[in-house]
């Protein structure tokens, strides 16, 4: 697969209109930064402008691993090939007019894992397409796909937060409505919180430990990306919890997030 190339740090980005800006970037906002009270309440990013797009060569993932029983996926992209992934939608999104910044606050909070990539964007509004232009390039995260970290389904507070982010800045009635089709997750009996507590144990010195990390390794380096290294444990680490959850405790505690985005099923 061809990642698309990560704008250099320090290089201007080109808004719609061809000018380019050595403050500001075109922000693609597809997962949960579509919903305000995350992307501005809760990142403290605040837009000067937000525009309804689409992104034709990509579609919506959720090849974001999370945690088994609470969040077990999150949103992410990925190129959308013809005709395998005929009946996924292109992916839709808000494109975002932010400082470089509050790009990098993003970048920061999102956690490891993800490229970054430009991106080309449509306006979906004709009145967005005479004020921006009829295409504009954008830049957004991207998590490397890992086939050993797939087939999870989200859970419903971040399904919530897409659907809501969707329909608060009027993206096509269509894709709003694949995305209320998509199953998702919710804790419905006891081994299911048995398995969140034993789950949230497991992880969390190790989510702890990557902060103090990358906190200290910024400090130090006065670089915003992690230390070589932590990446590749963190992931190894995670691998080992999914493991131990695909192969023991879902079979004894209960389902904690399996399933097929796709197909609109859930994997028992």
């Amino acid at each position: 697969m061809t990642i698309e190339t990560a704008t250099p740090a320090g290089a201007p980005v080109p808004h719609s209109d061809g000018i380019t800006s050595p403050s500001r970037v075109w922000y693609l906002g597809y997962g949960s930064n579509m919903n305000p009270d995350v992307l501005t309440g809760r990142r403290r990013v605040r837009p000067a402008r937000a525009v309804a797009v689409s992104a034709p060569g990509y579609k919506l993932t959720f090849q974001c691993p999370g945690l088994s029983y609470l969040e077990p996926c999150f949103a992410s992209i990925d190129v959308r090939s013809l005709p395998a992934d005929s009946h996924i939608p292109i992916l839709h999104g808000v494109a975002c007019d932010i400082t470089r910044e509050e790009f990098e606050m993003i970048r920061q909070t999102e956690g490891m894992g993800y490229a970054v990539v430009r991106i080309n964007c449509f306006p979906v509004t004709k009145q967005d397409q005479i004020e921006f232009g009829r295409s504009m390039t954008a830049v957004t995260l991207m998590q490397v796909p890992d086939d050993r970290l797939n087939g999870h389904i989200p859970s419903k507070r971040y399904w919530n937060l897409l659907v809501q982010g969707a329909s608060h800045h009027g993206l096509p009635e269509s894709y709003q409505l694949w995305l209320q089709s998509i199953p998702h997750y919710q804790v419905s009996h006891i081994g299911q919180h048995i398995g969140r507590a034993i789950t949230v144990c497991l992880c969390a010195p190790m989510f702890l430990i990557s902060v103090i990390i990358r906190a200290t390794w910024r400090i130090l380096s006065r670089q915003s990306e992690p230390p070589p290294g932590l990446h590749v444990a963190f992931r190894t680490y995670m691998h080992g919890v999914w493991f131990m959850y695909e192969h023991g405790m879902r079979f004894v505690l209960g389902d904690g997030g399996s399933g097929d985005y796709t197909s609109g099923r859930r994997r028992q």
